[in-house]
């Protein structure tokens, strides 16, 4: 009768344990998350890359999204917000990096790229491709045989008068690209307001995340709106940033000096009677982004590094030097032909 009793017990203790085991495996199996309702998950957005002459160059933007056990991630890139396709510029367009060999000028856009897995989609942060023009620009033969373009970087117009305002064009800080930080809508001869509103924020990277003007309050911390610098921007014609159309850069303390002494400059007045016809935009001061000197003076930006600063160089009533200036300052550009 014992050995019949421990029978019976061992039995419903082998169905309780197994009871248990099967509950537990139930209800694991219905927490599982199905395939298609995970939503893909981007680790690293896409950025904008270095824009290049129309027609010439390549450019490839790359996007990295967290795998999905299981699941096949599907790309579509857009422009505009419209789906592009494969053709002689554009490849992989159905993958992580989209590829532009020569692109056009009429490829430039806003571009981003939707992720899916079927289901679930994510919409990546939206980034531009800009082409520079390949069109060619008015130039003038400098005093020492450089071709320069004919008017300030920003202007469309040659200088009737060293204060023609209509030819002072923009005010760029040292290593930037035209992003709208340069931009300045003159009013007068001696007048003039930002088109964008400044930033409060040094950035870290070669292209802000802002098309503000960047200053410098804080001198003690930086005199340059990049944090840490980068001694490699705006170095050549295939410098980074370069600014300047295709087939020009900004000159070198050098080139521009040589130019200073075989014009015979020696003055604002001097500087708009040589053949570059430099006018006298002002500058926009890097501690707090105001413009100055508007009218009066000149200042012009070269390539040439100065320590922490870069050259360059001032016209005003009574003499031209080239100096060290805060990379954060906004002054004129005038390109020089490679």
């Amino acid at each position: 009768m014992m050995k019949i009793r421990l029978r019976l017990l061992q039995c419903i203790l082998i169905f309780s344990v197994c009871s248990t085991i099967s509950i537990s495996c139930s209800t694991e199996k219905n927490t599982e998350e199905p395939l298609a309702d995970v939503m893909p998950t981007i680790i690293t957005q896409p950025a904008a890359p270095e824009p290049v002459c129309s027609g010439s160059g390549s450019q490839a933007i790359s996007i990295l999204v967290k795998p999905i056990d299981g699941a096949i991630l599907k790309y579509v890139w857009r422009k505009n917000g419209l789906a592009i396709v494969n053709n002689g510029v554009i490849a992989g367009q159905s993958t992580p990096t989209l590829k532009l060999v020569n692109p056009k000028f009429e490829d430039a856009g806003n571009y981003d790229v939707v992720v899916s897995n079927g289901t679930s989609q994510v919409v990546s942060n939206t980034f531009a491709i800009t082409i520079r023009d390949s069109n060619s620009v008015p130039t003038v033969v400098g005093a020492a045989g450089k071709t320069w373009m004919a008017y300030n970087l920003g202007s469309t117009t040659i200088a009737s008068s060293a204060s023609d305002y209509n030819s002072y064009g923009a005010n760029f800080q040292w290593g930037r690209r035209s992003d709208g930080h340069e931009l300045i809508r003159w009013k007068s001869n001696i007048e003039g307001s930002s088109v964008n509103s400044n930033s409060q924020v040094l950035s870290d990277k070669d292209v802000p995340d802002t098309s503000g003007f960047i200053p410098t309050p804080q001198s003690y911390i930086s005199t340059d709106w990049r944090l840490p610098g980068n001694d490699n921007l705006w170095q050549g014609i295939n410098g980074i940033n370069n600014p300047c159309p295709c087939g020009f850069r900004l000159p070198t303390d050098e080139e521009f000096t040589a130019e200073i002494v075989a014009a015979g400059i020696t003055n604002a007045t001097s500087a708009f009677k040589s053949p570059l016809k430099l006018v006298m935009a002002g500058m926009r001061d890097g501690r707090n982004g105001i413009l100055d000197f508007v009218g009066r003076n000149g200042y012009y930006w070269t390539s040439s590094l100065d320590g922490k600063s870069a050259k360059m160089r001032y016209f005003v009533n009574n003499s031209t030097a080239s100096n060290p200036g805060w990379r954060s300052f906004g002054y004129s550009i005038r390109c020089i032909k490679n």
